[in-house]
C-alpha cells in the first residue's frame, strides 16, 4: 500500500484541494457503492492499489503526468458507484442523453453521472483549486477512462494495443494516443487484479468477475464457452453457464490482457505468472 499512500499524499498540494475535500470525496464514493455488487468499495480500493503498483513498478510516472495519474486515481475508485434507480432519468443534459443512448453499459453511465453529482458539492470538490480550462481536460480523461471498464469495448482496446506492440510501433512516452491506450489497459488489469492475489482471495471473484463480459462482451471472441442450451445453432449470451465458462473467460479474455500489459510494461510480467498460476488452480476446482 506504500505506492497508494504516496499518490494520495501529493495530490492535495498538486491540485490545490484540501485534505477535508479529499476525505469527503472518498466518503461519498464509499457511500455510493452497493455492498452486494462485485464492484463495491472494497473492490475499488483493490483496483486503486493495483493501479498504484503498476505505475510504481513500471516507473510510469516518467511519462504519465500528474494530471494523468490524478484521472486514473479518480476512475479507479469510481466505477460502479450509482445513485437512486432513477438517477439517469433525472438527467436532462443533452450530452448525457447521447451517452446513455450509446453503446456503453448503464453501469459506466451511472458511474459518470454520480461522480459529477459528488464533485458538484463544494465539500467534495477535488477540482476546486483548478480553473475550468485546467479541469476540463482531466474531466474528459476521467470520463473516457470510466468508459473503458465497459466489456463491450474490451477487444477494441486490446486489439489496438496489440497491433501497435506487435508492429514495433508503440511509443507511449512520445505519442499521447498510445499513452492513453496504455492507461486504459492498466485500468482494466487493475479491475481484474483479484487474479494476481493469492488463490484464497482470487477464488472469491468466482464467477462474478466474468459476469460483465458475459452480459456485454464479444462472446464470439472467447473460445470454449459452455452454454446451458443452444437453439437453432445460435449461442446466446443469456444461455451461458457462468461457472463452467469461467476458466475459458480467464484463458481467452483475462490472461491475454495481462500478457499484453507485461509486453508493454516489462516489470508487470510477474503478474502474468500469478494469473497463470491461479488459472491452473481454478481448473482443478
Amino acid at each position: 500500500m506504500k505506492q497508494s499512500k504516496r499518490f494520495l499524499q501529493y495530490l492535495p498540494n498538486t491540485f490545490e484541494f484540501t485534505n477535508s475535500q479529499l476525505f469527503n470525496f472518498l466518503i461519498e464514493l464509499q457511500k455510493s457503492f452497493t455492498v452486494d455488487s462485485y464492484h463495491n468499495w472494497k473492490h475499488a480500493i483493490d483496483t486503486f492499489q493495483y493501479l498504484s503498483f503498476e505505475i510504481s513498478s513500471g516507473r510510469l510516472d516518467r511519462f504519465l503526468t500528474k494530471s494523468d495519474i490524478f484521472a486514473l486515481f479518480i476512475a479507479s475508485l469510481s466505477y460502479g458507484i450509482k445513485d437512486s434507480d432513477n438517477c439517469i432519468e433525472q438527467s436532462n443534459n443533452e450530452s448525457w442523453n447521447y451517452l446513455l443512448n450509446s453503446k456503453y453499459s448503464i453501469n459506466s453511465c451511472q458511474s459518470i453521472l454520480k461522480l459529477i453529482s459528488i464533485i458538484g458539492e463544494n465539500e467534495n470538490n477535488i477540482f476546486s483549486g483548478m480553473t475550468s480550462s485546467q479541469s476540463k481536460p482531466i474531466w474528459d480523461l476521467v470520463i473516457d477512462l470510466l468508459l473503458c471498464f465497459d466489456m463491450s469495448v474490451h477487444f477494441a482496446i486490446v486489439d489496438q494495443l496489440s497491433m501497435l506492440l506487435s508492429g514495433g510501433d508503440f511509443y507511449c512516452e512520445e505519442n499521447p494516443l498510445h499513452k492513453f491506450l496504455l492507461m486504459k489497459l492498466l485500468l482494466k488489469c487493475a479491475d481484474m487484479s483479484s487474479l494476481v492475489r493469492p488463490f484464497t482471495i482470487a477464488q472469491r471473484s468466482y464467477p462474478m468477475l466474468a459476469d460483465s463480459f458475459f452480459r456485454h462482451g464479444e462472446i464470439s471472441r472467447c473460445s470454449n464457452l459452455i452454454f446451458v442450451s443452444v437453439k437453432d445453432g445460435i449461442e446466446k449470451r443469456e444461455e451461458i453457464d457462468p461457472e463452467r465458462s469461467f476458466v475459458p473467460f480467464l484463458k481467452h479474455v483475462a490472461l491475454p490482457m495481462f500478457k499484453l500489459a507485461s509486453h508493454a510494461v516489462k516489470p508487470l510480467s510477474s503478474s502474468t505468472d500469478l494469473v497463470n498460476s491461479n488459472i491452473s488452480k481454478f481448473e482443478k476446482m
